[in-house]
């Protein structure tokens, strides 16, 4: 054996390893979290300018901000959960797997709590921040792991034939409408091994005319075949 062909049979890591990976993991949630600032600046920004508030970084990185007793405060609290909601289309584009949304989305929760403990150099005390932080969370779980595991139905049942892989294409004449659904076998590609792909295929007369009159003439021989038994 070559060793091309030993570099072709090595078996490929689990997709599990490859998702768990350390550094894959340190970059996804890096990613995430700055993605998770950066709509919360740019929603916050926009309502300051609106509701003709002064901008300050307090409103993203400090507790104190998030009041009940201001309107301020309330609306900020709903700036976050907005945040929150934005935030999920990252985590079903970056992340992907519904059994991973809960960690994801705990580390980012608890990363923002260090984050703000640090900037504020206290412990949140504000009943608003934890209400915030609790159903932003939630918010999130619930959403991303509805989209992720949709998205994994998507690519598990829906997913195209690869390219450069050959397709042995059965051909299906019966049927009323104009296509027929074709059921193959893909091989000879490593990513696609054991999986089945469906295509429409156009309907072909003559294959069908020929079927029907060869159905029709085995059931010729057999009423021939009956008659004469019969006498």
């Amino acid at each position: 054996m070559s060793s091309k062909d030993r570099r072709q049979a090595r078996p490929r890591p689990p997709i599990s390893s490859t998702v768990l990976a350390p550094k894959r993991l340190a970059i996804q949630i890096i990613l995430l979290q700055l993605l998770y600032y950066l709509t919360a600046t740019v929603f916050i920004l926009f309502t300051c300018l609106v509701a003709g508030q002064k901008f300050s970084f307090d409103l993203i990185f400090s507790w104190r901000g998030l009041r009940i007793d201001t309107t301020i405060g309330w609306t900020i609290c709903l700036v976050w959960l907005l945040t929150s909601v934005f935030n999920v289309l990252f985590l079903a584009l970056f992340v992907g797997r519904s059994k991973l949304v809960v960690d994801f989305v705990l580390t980012l929760h608890l990363l923002d709590l260090i984050i703000t403990t640090a900037y504020s150099h206290h412990l949140p005390a504000s009943l608003l921040w934890w209400i915030s932080t609790a159903a932003s969370s939630a918010v999130m779980i619930f959403l991303a792991s509805w989209a992720c595991r949709h998205r994994e139905l998507s690519v598990t049942y829906f997913r195209p034939p690869s390219i450069g892989s050959t397709t042995a294409t059965t051909r299906i004449p019966a049927g009323p409408s104009n296509t027929a659904f074709s059921n193959s076998q893909i091989g000879n590609d490593d990513n696609s091994i054991g999986e089945e792909s469906y295509e429409l295929v156009e309907r072909d007369p003559d294959l069908e005319q020929g079927l029907i009159n060869n159905n029709n003439n085995n059931n010729n021989n057999n009423n021939n075949i009956d008659s004469h038994s019969g006498r």
